[in-house]
């Protein structure tokens, strides 16, 4: 048993960022680009060759644009990585065509024959490493809690409560049509507890832009009464919107106020911890990573 091995791993774990995960992000980077190309290879080497010409002087052949092949669907098998299969076990790892980019918490784990299955939506070819690092933390947190007996993501609280498949619509295209409340909604998901691990993967990578960090303070201080004119009455439009979003979207966290004040109230409390504790977690993970 190697000690200094494992109290290293449980040190990053502790700190926030996973080397695990960009061990697997490598390997995946270039086994897409890989496969990619010799999908497109072998489409534009069946081109015809009927585009020759012979002027009586030269033979050449008309540029023609390559073509890309179409792709639905990529399979990496996990256990041809030993190495990395060892610290992550991940017996398949299947990228599906989309046009959103998001880990699949519903649909991976174990399968009925054993194997750990992961899924990802993604435009494949778009993409790209820093994306990898974000989505495939997911995965690597479902793997671990499911590995010890946990709970899924997908029968987690938040998932049952918060983050259902109606806010996912919202986050993915309805909050447009919430003019105050939408922003409400994206600091929602922003703030996740089930996000803030991929996230602060990012300020790993990127700590100057400081993006994460631009939440956790927003969170801070957002202030309930900045949705309430001098008078103390309401924004004019801002109980529609709260009736429309508990009425029309299966929320259950939301459904539970009774009013919009009642939501503000909780809102605030809960960004303003949320905010506390991400900033905390950020700092943690920069100090030990010498990033400060």
């Amino acid at each position: 048993m190697n000690i200094r091995r494992i109290i290293k791993q449980t040190l990053n774990e502790v700190a926030g960022i996973s080397f695990e995960v960009r061990e697997w992000v490598n390997i995946i980077s270039d086994e897409i680009n890989r496969m990619i190309e010799d999908a497109d290879d072998e489409i534009n080497s069946n081109t015809s060759d009927d585009d020759e010409l012979d002027n009586g002087w030269s033979r050449f052949r008309r540029w023609k644009p390559m073509k890309q092949a179409e792709i639905d669907e990529l399979i990496i098998y996990g256990q041809d990585h030993p190495e990395a299969y060892e610290k992550f076990s991940v017996d398949k790892w299947v990228f599906k065509e989309a046009t959103r980019m998001e880990y699949d918490h519903y649909e991976s784990g174990y399968s009925d024959n054993g194997e750990y299955i992961v899924y990802f939506n993604v435009p494949i070819r778009k993409l790209n490493k820093d994306v990898l690092v974000h989505e495939i933390k997911h995965a690597y947190d479902d793997w671990n809690r499911m590995r010890n007996g946990g709970k899924p993501i997908r029968d987690s609280w938040e998932i049952k409560n918060i983050y259902t498949k109606d806010f996912e619509r919202l986050i993915l295209s309805d909050a447009k049509n919430f003019n105050q409340i939408g922003p409400i909604l994206r600091n929602y998901y922003m703030g996740s507890k089930l996000e803030t691990p991929a996230y602060l993967e990012t300020e790993y990578d990127y700590p100057s832009m400081m993006k994460y960090k631009g939440v956790a303070r927003k969170l801070i201080s957002f202030n309930k009464d900045t949705y309430y004119n001098k008078k103390g009455e309401l924004s004019k439009g801002l109980e529609d919107e709260f009736n429309n979003l508990v009425t029309n979207y299966d929320i259950p966290l939301f459904r539970k106020f009774k009013s919009v004040d009642n939501f503000l109230d909780y809102t605030q409390n809960y960004f303003n911890k949320r905010g506390e504790d991400i900033l905390k977690k950020i700092n943690k993970t920069m100090y030990i990573h010498g990033k400060l």
